[in-house]
């Protein structure tokens, strides 16, 4: 399926997953090791109107300022130092130009450094620019040792080459200066040269070491080690290097030791010189690195969603778990050095990937909200919400993408129940055949009305909605509306208005019932008013007549069973009546249908009621006799009407086979009467 860029309304439902990543951001960024100050330039032609916007909470450890402290004022309010550095001045450029800006500020002078920061600011969007910065004053103090021992050394060297004769004395200064422990040892260990650094490892002067073995201060584990690179040194001839631990006072301590053999005159090996530098330090901050760099990935493979990175040849060089999972690969290392093409999905779907990559290369701007599928390992077909933004170099190249993508299939699929559920629910409520209404739980606003409500009510649902009842009903109608409502909504149950007067605009005053329901939000609170009002007007007006035509029917019932003696009963001038009561032969059923032809012919009637409520058993010949009754009925231009057929009695008649489909039937005496009233107008 062909992927295709949302806009935000149609990814509405997208919101709250979006405000939940942006919140995992936000952790992220307040528990990075780096200091963060972000800024917002006010004015693009002032730089003075650089004002921090937010900073995260390792400046107070490394400045020595809480953010709320500073967030809110200006750069130079803040640190009115720097602009003699220049620092507000460049920041701004950064801003106006979009390029970032790296450089590093040190405190102190040629002898001491009090602090020193790695500075790198990029440009943001909006004006504004993130500035980061990384406490490096232990490296610089480091580098101005070094220089200041690699000046020493220089000159050292240069003595050396202008004085030979003080060579000796010289070279056991240089030893003795050097941060290594440097030492020189004959074929069975014993020390012949050591300076007082190698020598400090022992707790002992150099002079006090010469002659003795190192078996002689440190434990045979640790020995044996440093026999064995001496032994492979004079054996192959080349310098050995290896990492190495030894017991320190302060506790163990990392070496990197170089050995090499030393020759006499005769190219004979008579000894092994070694240099060992204490790289402990080093080792720490390679091994905080190597946790840094496993919390980072352990941070990605705990995101929900899948990251991936590719370069400019748009080649995977990384990915988090979940990404490895879809797929199909057993861990984020198998995925460096493959292609699109490489992988589970489609050619199609690799295709419209990569022509997204390309537009964020080509472009240096952000996609997202790509809304696309993705056929996976397991041959799931998943639709997934993508967002792809360009990686830059410290020069600001693009030099590759970083995605990001979240599987929104339960979505997808929940947004289509959602739509029919929708289209259904829209559909239902425009053909209920009462009014259905809704309103606002605080100003009794209506925002729902249906067809239904605009019969009964006379008003469409363009001219209601947004409006309350004081602008239809009269004052005090709407005043009494408006109670109810807020009695309803204070008590918080479902009330049910049997009948009450409503004056339609349009129709006048009707009867209704009402049924008022209280909606409530996820805290609990009321937020709407369901309102179900049922036209009873008809209803009643019907009811009303029904009463009136039963009361006629049973005074013509009554008046039939005092006339008996006649079998043919004219209920109206149009409508007879022919009550059957008990069995029926072949002579009684000829002479009834002799009976009710000549009562039609003679009263000219349009309908002929036959009820058969006296007859305890229809068979065959009574059967019989109804068809060839209805049939001659129809030739003189009458329909024939039976009533009174018993449950037992419809069962009967369908167990014979009867086929009565050119009668009309009525359940009842009454109710055939009523129909037949209908039909004749009441004549």
């Amino acid at each position: 399926m062909a992927s295709t860029i949302t806009t935000p309304e149609e990814l509405r439902a997208d919101n709250d997953a979006l405000r939940a990543e942006l919140t995992r951001y936000r952790a992220i960024f307040d528990h990075l090791g780096v200091g963060v100050h972000v800024y917002r330039l006010e004015d693009r032609d002032d730089d003075r109107t650089l004002r921090m916007v937010a900073a995260n909470p390792i400046v107070a450890e490394m400045t020595g300022v809480a953010p709320e402290q500073i967030i809110g004022r200006t750069l130079d309010e803040n640190f009115p130092g720097l602009r003699e550095q220049g620092v507000p001045q460049a920041y701004a450029g950064v801003v106006r130009t979009g390029h970032p800006l790296a450089f590093e500020v040190t405190y102190g002078d040629e002898r001491v450094i009090s602090s020193a920061f790695a500075v790198r600011a990029v440009p943001l969007p909006n004006d504004e620019l993130a500035v980061m910065f990384d406490n490096i004053t232990e490296r610089k103090r480091v580098e101005q040792e070094l220089r200041r021992l690699n000046a020493e050394l220089e000159q050292r060297v240069a003595e050396r080459t202008a004085a030979l004769e003080r060579s000796e004395q010289f070279l056991h200064h240089v030893l003795d200066t050097s941060p290594a422990a440097i030492y020189i040892k004959d074929l069975e260990g014993r020390f012949i040269l050591l300076n007082r650094n190698a020598a400090s490892t022992m707790g002992r002067e150099p002079e006090e070491l010469v002659g003795h073995a190192d078996s002689e201060f440190f434990s045979e584990a640790y020995v044996a080690q440093w026999r064995a690179a001496e032994q492979e040194a004079v054996r192959t001839g080349t310098a050995v290097v290896q990492e190495e631990t030894a017991p320190m006072p302060d506790g163990l301590h990392t070496f990197l030791s170089i050995r090499v053999p030393l020759y006499d005159e005769h190219g004979n090996a008579f000894a092994v010189s070694g240099i060992s530098t204490d790289i402990t330090e080093r080792v720490k901050i390679e091994e905080e690195l190597r946790q840094a760099r496993e919390r980072l990935q352990l941070i990605i493979d705990s995101l929900p969603g899948a990251v991936f990175w590719k370069d400019r040849n748009l080649i995977y060089q990384g990915c988090n778990i979940t990404f490895a999972r879809f797929a199909g690969l057993a861990s984020p290392a198998e995925i460096v050095g493959k292609s699109d093409y490489d992988l589970p999905w489609t050619n199609e779907e690799s295709d419209s990937y990569r022509a997204f990559d390309w537009q964020v290369i080509q472009s240096g701007e952000a996609v997202l909200h790509i809304v696309e599928t993705q056929t996976q390992a397991d041959g799931r077909v998943a639709w997934a919400s993508t967002n792809k933004i360009p990686l830059r170099d410290g020069r600001g190249n693009v030099i590759g993408i970083l995605g990001t993508y979240e599987d929104i299939t339960d979505l997808k699929r929940t947004e289509e129940a959602l739509r029919e559920s929708q289209h259904l629910l829209q559909t239902l409520f425009a053909h209920l055949p009462v009014a259905v209404l809704l309103k606002t739980a605080r100003e009794g606003r209506f925002v729902l009305w249906n067809a239904a409500s605009e019969l009964l009510f006379g008003l469409h649902a363009e001219e209601v909605i947004g409006r309350t009842d004081y602008d239809f009903f009269p004052q005090d109608q709407a005043e009494a509306f408006r109670a109810k409502d807020r009695e309803v909504l204070a008590r918080g149950i479902t009330e049910v208005i049997p009948e009450e007067p409503v004056d339609s605009p349009n129709l006048g005053q009707r009867i209704v019932r009402t049924t008022k329901i209280p909606l409530y939000d996820e805290r609990g609170q009321p937020t709407y008013l369901l309102v179900i009002c049922d036209d009873l007007t008809e209803r009643r007006r019907a009811e009303r007549e029904r009463l009136a035509l039963q009361e006629e029917i049973i005074k013509a019932q009554q008046h039939a069973l005092r006339e008996l003696s006649t079998p043919l009963l004219p209920l109206s001038k149009r409508v007879v009546l022919l009550p059957i009561i008990g069995s029926v032969d072949t002579a009684r059923a000829h002479q009834l249908i002799e009976t009710l032809l000549q009562g039609v012919a003679e009263h000219r009637a349009a309908i002929a009621l036959i009820d058969i409520t006296g007859v305890q058993v229809v068979d065959t010949q009574v059967a019989n006799m109804l068809i060839q009754a209805a049939r001659a009925v129809r030739l003189l231009g009458a329909r024939v009407v039976l009533t009174g057929i018993r449950p037992e009695v419809a069962q009967t008649l369908v167990h014979l086979g009867v086929d009565l489909s050119g009668i009309l039937t009525r359940g009842t005496l009454q109710d055939g009467i009523a129909y037949a009233f209908g039909e004749t107008g009441g004549r």
